[in-house]
């Protein structure tokens, strides 16, 4: 198998790991976020919820991606990648809060950004420019 096809195996398992691990986190802790989520304990709540299912997410990728492409994440690749995680939420946050997207919208438009960038990584990898 080329090195190549090898981090796109790796990205696209890792991401599809990643994105049931964010899954499953909000599916377990979702129960317990009072129902008017617009207060100020239930909005932390939620906001907490999400970090911590995007930051296993990004866990469950790296797991993955580490593991068939052979090598070990740094310091800078964890940086990289809570850096890049939270950057998209904020900028979902923000898109959805100015109206110019739905929360379903701006989640899907998250979680191909995170794409990208998660390509891009294990692209760069490869290549040696990562």
């Amino acid at each position: 198998m080329t090195p190549g096809l090898r981090a796109l195996l790796a990205h696209a398992a890792g991401f599809v790991s990643g994105l049931f691990m964010a899954w499953a986190i909000i599916n377990l802790l979702g129960r317990i976020v009072p129902p008017d989520g617009t207060t100020g304990g239930g909005m932390a709540m939620l906001v907490a919820m999400a970090v911590i299912s995007g930051l296993a997410g990004l866990v469950a990728w790296t797991m993955i991606v580490t593991r068939i492409m052979g090598f070990v994440a740094g310091r800078d690749w964890w940086i990289r990648g809570v850096g890049a995680v939270l950057g998209v939420m904020v900028m979902g946050a923000g898109l959805m809060l100015a109206g110019i997207f739905a929360p379903a919208e701006a989640l899907i438009l998250m979680i191909f950004i995170l794409f990208a960038l998660g390509g891009w990584a294990t692209h760069g990898r490869v290549t040696g420019e990562g």
